[in-house]
């Protein structure tokens, strides 16, 4: 892996470190950052706005399930979508307002008359998300659960003045106001979903 992941030190500038918030384990600490800076990103960039509705597409995976906590801080509206019924329990107590299957999503999303705002996870469908959008709505695409997504139709866009773009972390610079923000406390978060910790050696064979 890139830049010493699985070394025991490694020497970082002191500009790219984060403190430890008191309630968060160490495991917990190195499971947030990706995921839930990716989420919380994704949304400042969208300039997602209270009271908005927000679909998250695998709402139950990592990356879901920090999209969801950080869309609720930041007071949106969310409908929280996942593969299998028995995987929407978790997404309604991480908050999520509203709750559907792949296969009910359409009729969700009409229920609602339309989505402001969708933060694409699944990647290949992320031409149906667009579908969900009303007029003038935005798409962040920041994960490929499925595979990659196929090119889009800018057409599609113009016709109904939707923005869609791309979000990842980390961002580009490690410097300036971003990282003075104090992340740990600026919301509450559930609990960062950290997997059982593996000895370095155990993963050696995966690289």
């Amino acid at each position: 892996m890139p830049y010493g992941a699985l070394a025991e030190r490694v020497a970082v500038p002191e500009e790219a470190l984060l403190p430890l918030p008191e309630a968060l384990s160490w495991e917990e600490a190195a499971a947030f950052p990706v995921s839930f800076l990716t989420a919380y990103l994704a949304l400042v960039r969208a300039q997602a706005r209270p009271g908005e509705w927000v679909l998250v597409q695998a709402a139950a995976g990592a990356l879901g399930t920090a999209a969801v906590q950080a869309a609720k801080a930041l007071g949106l509206r969310v409908l929280g979508a996942a593969s299998r019924p028995e995987k929407l329990p978790l997404v309604q107590a991480l908050g999520a307002d509203a709750l559907a299957t792949y296969e009910a999503l359409p009729e969700g999303v009409r229920e609602l008359g339309g989505l402001d705002l969708v933060l694409e996870v699944r990647g290949k469908a992320v031409e149906e998300s667009l579908d969900f959008l009303k007029p003038k709505g935005r798409l962040v695409y920041i994960g490929a659960a499925e595979g990659e997504v196929a090119p889009i139709n800018p057409l599609r866009l113009m016709r109904k003045t939707w923005r869609c773009w791309a979000s990842g972390w980390p961002p580009s610079s490690g410097k300036g106001p971003f990282w003075r923000r104090p992340w740990a406390s600026s919301y509450t978060v559930s609990e960062p979903f950290a997997g059982a910790p593996m000895l370095a050696q155990a993963s050696m064979g995966w690289y």
